[in-house]
């Protein structure tokens, strides 16, 4: 999954040192005949070509020797999410410090300035982070330092000449594979340093955010993805990272990169930069690598960054073991491209960096750029085969989808706001893992095969991005309905990020989504999505949130039992969400104290979190309480059917609409008849009845099924927080009831002053009265 949720671009290292594989063999047993499978090196080898995903979800489960050799792997995760108080940080995060996670994921929100205290909590991780990084503690142990103390009070340590001297006999040869064969300490301790360090929220790209680099000397995964602009110094990120083999960077405004050499930095320079820049392409490749090493950088992802083109053309050669290449240039306003010329860098790694097996290049900006197909010839002649596509919203046509290696494409990142062919190749894609729309208009009518929003009339011309305006308006009605009501066909999606359009706080809507997805793709473990505002972004304006109460179907989710990260809101909104709302999520089967009469109840229960007493939720009082809404969308029903018959009648024609009876359809092109009728009830208030009643159902048998339980593999949740990252379903459980407590506790309150103010009025009225 991407990464957990949280690494999207994993890929097997080829610098990665073998000799973490223990030598388990003694000279007896090398004297007996050894099968391939008993040879550390060799199975250091096949383990290389797996991502670490990979690795803590299967291979360390298949044997105890597997895992002895795979354990340097295994994920220890840390958050610090700059929200929380100056005491939750102190116990929960930096205290765990000393346990040696090795990966670590910040989210910082920066609302003042340079007065806000969540640089005052950024400043002690980094002090902290500091202290606990193992190069620093060796030349400490050397030399002398200051104290815990002292370095936690957030004063900052100077480079010492030992330590410089120590990283120079570090960093020899190909940075992260001579050097890891040293004689590090944390190295030979099963790699016991952290090694992934990702940043999300809302921070200026400045010295603040960089400063914690200053404490990761083993850092080998660096991802930053904020809501901000500023400048990115990409010489000091490879200077203090010297081992690192993925970089990451983006952001939903622009970060420029300064700088004619990212390697050596331009202190001090006095040459004009176009004149530097001239002069590094002029000189042969091998007296360019004679100014430092190679570098361990296998992936380069870069999004609405500034830069010279040049500067990258310059940096290649470095770079030998590149195997992942993406970068969309931002271009400001009525800015054109310069030095774009993509076949120059597809030559170039093709020349520096033969492993490149995925490859992206385009400029972005407030105007559409776009370019004919033929210039995407580079790209299919460098990577033909390519798995993981990164492409342009406006570039996704129907003649470069024919172009795609159908049977071998699983990832698929648009960027861009309007991808009107979006649906029609998810309708049509059976190899598809991995979808990444998080910031493109998708609409939600599209879901709604039924038409079940328009009271059974078909969606025709007014749904934008819909694949079949501009040169498909030639389409009959017929065929227009047609392709609104297929299926996606991606039935084994395991990530979807998309943002939809149109969509309102309605019930029906909300339904619409969250039943469709749980329905058509059931093995999802990474879901993102979010309304109109993921593709607005305008503070101004505020966004409207989908429906999360109970009615607008958020349970609908609860289907998806290999769920492990759920993020729906890219924004922080208040709920406004009842007790109710929130009684599936921790449901359990419960009776009344009596003994009877609790046939139907769902409970609230957690280990920490605890409902108020008397917090229960009967299905049947709910249904009771939506009756006049069942009885009201039963009629609604009866003239949607009308409404459609008569359309029919009166649009005869060849494409005609065959619901989803005709389009859900297998891999095999065989008709579907089990996901058909599970969609039957899509939108409507029964599916949600229908699936109550199928949680307390399975709560009653959860002794004898304990994989009924409500998403028993989440790790990461986050419901409109504006976290990314999101919190454990625990916490994140705990701040929905936290919130929907002081909601309530608001509405009482006005509800009491309300009365009072009514009883001074009619006091007041009297007294009026009788003068």
């Amino acid at each position: 999954m991407e990464g957990t949720a949280h690494s999207d671009t994993a890929t097997y290292s080829l610098t990665t040192s073998q000799h973490s594989l223990p030598m388990t063999l003694t000279a007896s047993s090398l004297t007996s005949s050894l099968s391939a499978l008993e040879i550390p090196e060799i199975m250091a080898n096949v383990f290389g070509w797996l991502d670490d995903e990979t690795a803590n979800r299967t291979l360390i489960l298949v044997c105890r020797q597997w895992y002895v050799w795979n354990r340097h792997r295994i994920f220890r995760d840390l958050y610090w999410n700059s929200d929380q108080t100056q005491e939750d940080l102190e116990t929960s995060v930096l205290s765990r410090l000393v346990c040696e996670p090795n990966r670590l994921f910040c989210h910082i929100r920066v609302r003042y300035g340079d007065l806000d205290s969540a640089l005052d909590k950024w400043r002690q991780l980094v002090a902290a982070l500091a202290w606990a990084d193992p190069l620093k503690r060796h030349v400490r142990d050397m030399e002398g330092a200051p104290g815990e103390d002292d370095i936690r009070s957030g004063g900052e340590e100077k480079d010492s000449r030992r330590e410089r001297e120590v990283e120079e006999d570090d960093a020899v040869g190909v940075v992260g594979t001579s050097s890891r064969e040293g004689t590090s300490k944390p190295d030979d301790d099963g790699n016991r340093v952290l090694r992934h360090l990702t940043i999300t929220g809302i921070v200026q790209f400045d010295s603040h955010m960089w400063q914690i680099l200053s404490g990761l000397s083993y850092l080998t995964s660096l991802t930053v993805k904020v809501d901000s602009c500023g400048w990115v110094s990409m010489h000091n990120i490879l200077n203090s990272c010297r081992y690192l083999e993925d970089l990451h960077l983006e952001t939903t405004t622009w970060v420029s990169i300064p700088g004619s050499n990212w390697l050596v930095g331009d202190e001090g320079e006095g040459e004009d930069e176009d004149h530097h820049l001239s002069s590094m392409e002029g000189q042969p490749a091998q007296r360019r690598r004679l100014q430092t090493g190679p570098l361990a950088l296998r992936s380069l992802v870069l999004r609405n960054a500034q830069f010279d083109q040049r500067a990258l053309e310059a940096f290649l050669p470095f770079v030998p073991f590149l195997y992942r290449i993406q970068v969309a240039v931002w271009l400001p306003y009525l800015s054109r491209p310069s030095h774009g010329d993509r076949e120059r860098l597809c030559q170039l790694l093709r020349t520096n960096c033969p492993l490149v097996r995925v490859f992206h290049f385009s400029y972005q900006g407030l105007h559409v750029i776009r370019t004919a197909p033929e210039d995407m010839d580079p790209v299919f002649d460098l990577c033909p085969r390519m798995t993981d596509w990164m492409i342009s919203a406006v570039h996704f046509t129907p003649s470069l989808i024919k172009r795609f290696p159908q049977d071998v494409l699983t990832t698929l990142e648009i960027i861009g706001a309007d991808c009107k062919h979006l649906h029609a190749y998810l309708c049509t894609t059976t190899h598809l893992q991995h979808l990444r729309a998080p910031r493109t208009r998708f609409p939600y009518e599209h879901m709604d095969i039924h038409l079940r929003s328009t009271e059974g009339y078909p969606h025709t011309g007014g749904v934008r991005g819909s694949g079949y305006e501009g040169e498909d308006q030639h389409q009959s009605v017929q065929d227009v309905a047609a392709t609104v009501a297929k299926v996606w066909a991606c039935r084994g999606l395991l990530t979807l990020k998309l943002a939809f359009s149109h969509m309102s706080n309605q019930p029906q809507a909300s339904r619409i989504v969250f039943g469709y997805i749980s329905r058509v793709c059931p093995q999802l473990q990474d879901l993102e999505i979010c309304g109109p505002e993921g593709v607005r972004m305008d503070r101004k304006i505020r966004p409207t949130p989908m429906c999360m109460t109970l009615e607008g179907g958020f349970c609908l989710l609860s289907r998806l039992k290999r769920l492990e990260r759920l993020c729906v809101g890219i924004v922080m909104l208040d709920l406004k969400l009842k007790d109710v709302d929130l009684a599936w999520i921790k449901g359990e089967r419960g009776g009344s104290d009596g003994g009877g009469g609790g046939s139907e109840v769902l409970l609230l229960s957690g280990s920490k979190v605890r409902p108020r007493s008397g917090s229960t939720t009967s299905i049947k009082s709910i249904k009771k309480g939506w009756s006049t809404l069942l009885r009201r969308e039963k009629e609604q029903e009866l003239t949607r059917v009308q409404n459609f018959g008569q359309w029919v009648d009166s649009s005869p024609g060849d494409g005609g609409y065959g619901g989803v009876g005709k389009v859900a359809k297998t891999e095999s092109g065989q008709s579907d008849t089990e996901l058909e009728q599970s969609l039957q009830h899509l939108g409507l208030l029964e599916d949600v009845v229908l699936l109550l009643k199928e949680i307390d159902t399975n709560n009653n048998h959860s002794n004898i099924n304990p994989g009924s339980k409500c998403w028993p593999n989440m790790r990461r949740m986050s419901i409109y927080s504006g976290n990314s990252l999101g919190e454990s379903l625990e916490r994140e459980y705990g701040r929905l009831l936290k919130a929907s407590e002081q909601n309530t506790k608001e509405k009482e309150k006005e509800k009491g002053g309300g009365g009072l103010l009514a009883g001074i009025r009619s006091f007041v009225g009297s007294l009026v009265g009788m003068s």
